[in-house]
């Protein structure tokens, strides 16, 4: 991050009078690109000026060293004193590009106290290298306060063999713009030349202040030679104002499956007057019931303060323990006046859970000496990174491993047949709330001796008596036939 603190000085009615101080800051991602590469440049205008707003800024960033503009314009408007706003550029470096250091130039004007105006320049290098071949885009991206929003990223391997072992991570430096839902994406193999695409989503917060945040794009890969690379990359996301004046503070619930529980939301009045007669009523998803009035009067809420309402919910009793998408509607007045203002915002509404993980079959296969344990998840939260062992005679005898078994769903795990006829299953799964971050459950299983020694499912000694009886039967049939075919030949003696 660099930074630059701009002063302005002007003349007016005959008197020397100081412009606003500005510091001026930007961030180029990636650090470096290599020639044919895309990197974002973030400007950051932050007025140090306790007294004097700055208006009408403007910015334009251009080079004379060859890099190519392709978002060279931001009409950043007004930074009010004390407060900083920033704006976001996009260049390219050519082709035929040579490693080094290119200069691009950002010109700022802008205007204050009424009819002055001022300017300013900064140069901001860009490097370019060869330091990887693989390049990762992302389209400008906007969201408001409050909602969600689709985030492709692009990854590009530029260089000249095969990536492979990709993993592809999302995290956020800000409570202002977070990831939700899937936070990691697996690529096998990605082939010099060739590109792909990632997706993931994204929330503002409710009490996101427009302005550019940050997200980080985290890329870890196996290059051509065996050696793991990570590439690093941050990504502006611009929060955009969404006109409202009343933002969600917090949500709690104590919700369970199969329960009536009681859901207290707290908002805040963020805008610039008192506000009066704010009523609230919830649209519940899927697995969640209003009990009781489904409409709660706040009689006033001044600037900057919070207020609370609490509604009463019935909860399924197949619920999973997750966010329920639902919809609240606040509808009020601005004090002093007569017009009716409805605000709709999405929430989630939490529903708590467990994961409860239980051996439900056991099946032996004698063709293949194998035993397949069947395990399901009778709870009504997913459970995730499981890991599976048995232990016969005290020893570890097969593993196996799954990403995650969903709530009311089964999982097949196949082991060698063990020699022991007294078998422990261990499962243990991710808990986010547990001081290691892991639980266990284990359940014993019983084999019959016979199952054991045929190394499959107990049927073949069954096989063999079966066999050996229809060929006695047939053994039996035959000779008694035979019997009976005997000619007595004593009729033909002569006298």
């Amino acid at each position: 991050m660099k930074a630059y603190i701009l002063l302005g000085l002007f003349l007016a009615l005959g008197m020397a009078m100081a412009a606003p101080s500005l510091d001026v800051s930007y961030e180029v991602t990636p650090s470096s690109v290599n020639p044919g590469g895309t990197a974002q440049v973030i400007v950051s205008v932050q007025n140090l000026d306790a007294l004097v707003d700055v208006d009408d800024l403007e910015m334009q960033m251009t080079s004379r060293s060859g890099l190519i503009i392709t978002s060279s314009r931001a009409n950043v408007g007004s930074v009010p004193a004390l407060s900083v706003s920033s704006a976001s550029f996009v260049l390219k470096a050519p082709e035929s590009a040579k490693p080094g250091t290119y200069v691009a130039e950002i010109r700022g004007t802008y205007e204050y106290s009424s009819s002055q105006s001022s300017s300013f320049a900064i140069t901001v290098p860009i490097v370019v290298s060869y330091r990887s071949g693989l390049e990762i885009y992302t389209p400008d991206t906007q969201i408001t306060p409050g909602a969600s929003e689709n985030l492709q990223i692009t990854l590009n391997n530029a260089g000249k063999s095969a990536i492979r072992d990709i993993i592809v991570a999302i995290s956020s430096s800000t409570t202002n713009v977070y990831p939700v839902g899937n936070l990691r994406s697996s690529i096998p193999v990605l082939q010099s030349g060739e590109n792909t695409e990632v997706a993931f989503q994204i929330r503002a917060s409710d009490s996101a202040i427009p302005g550019i945040q940050t997200a980080v794009i985290t890329v870890t890969y196996t290059d051509t030679a065996g050696s793991t690379q990570t590439d690093t990359q941050s990504i502006g996301i611009v929060i955009v104002d969404a006109g409202t004046e009343v933002v969600v503070d917090g949500i709690e619930s104590d919700l369970e499956p199969g329960q009536t529980g009681v859901v207290k939301i707290t908002v805040k009045n963020v805008g610039e007057t008192n506000l009066e007669n704010l009523y609230f009523s919830i649209t519940p998803g899927d697995g969640l019931t209003i009990s009781g009035s489904n409409e709660k009067l706040l009689s006033a809420l001044a600037i900057g303060q919070t207020g609370s309402a609490e509604f009463e919910f019935s909860v399924s009793q197949d619920a999973e323990a997750k966010p329920v998408e639902s919809t609240l509607s606040i509808t009020y007045q601005r004090e002093g006046g007569k017009k009716e203002i409805t605000d709709t915002k999405p929430i989630g509404i939490a529903i708590s859970g467990e994961v409860d993980l239980r051996v439900i079959d056991k099946t032996l296969k004698a063709t293949d000496g194998e035993i397949e344990v069947d395990i399901a998840n009778y709870g009504n939260m997913d459970a995730d990174a499981v890991r599976v062992e048995i232990n016969a005679g005290g020893q570890i005898v097969g593993t196996g491993f799954t990403d995650q078994i969903k709530a009311n769903k089964h999982k097949v795990f196949r082991f060698d047949v063990p020699s022991s006829s007294e078998v422990i299953v261990t499962m243990a799964y991710k808990d986010y709330d547990s001081p290691d971050g892991v639980k266990t459950i284990q359940e014993t299983i019983t084999l019959s001796k016979s199952e054991i020694a045929g190394g499959g499912d107990g049927m073949v000694p069954t096989v063999v008596v079966l066999v050996v009886v229809v060929l006695v039967a047939l053994w039996y049939l035959r000779r008694k036939k035979n019997s009976q075919m005997k000619i007595d030949v004593s009729k033909y003696k002569q006298a």
